[in-house]
């Protein structure tokens, strides 16, 4: 392969660009995803892993052996490319859900405390703050 000159920040804006680019055409994939049944989404996944792995390069038989094999029994390269895979179908297609920060669930604890509290608890809380 020939060496290629390229600057750091040209590489991270080509790989900045690319990524908006497969994330904004995945779209229609994850709204087919949310839409879906556990089977057709399970199906997704696997179909994702497998041409993921054969897009990197990984010959098409081997990258099905590698799909039928249970996690331990993979090679610690083949896990690593199984890992990619599986990230990328979380990230473009999956897109979960942010998670609240931990402060509102500390608040929405306190509140369940204090909602247990008798009176003269509350007021110790009160007097504390």
């Amino acid at each position: 392969m020939k060496d290629v000159t390229l600057t750091y920040a040209a590489f991270a804006n080509a790989i900045g660009a690319h990524d908006t680019l497969t994330l904004e055409v995945s779209l229609v994939w994850h709204r087919e995803y949310l839409k879906a049944d556990a089977a057709t989404r399970a199906s997704r996944r696997e179909e994702f892993i497998l041409h993921f792995m054969i897009g990197s390069k990984m010959p098409e038989a081997k990258a099905a052996k590698v799909m039928a094999q249970s996690r331990t029994a993979r090679t610690a390269k083949a896990q690593q490319l199984y890992d990619r895979a599986r990230a990328k179908f979380t990230y473009h297609v999956v897109r979960p859900e942010k998670k609240a920060s931990g402060k509102a669930d500390i608040v929405a604890q306190a509140l369940k405390l204090i909602a247990q509290m008798d009176a003269a608890q509350k007021r110790k809380v009160r007097a504390a703050l």
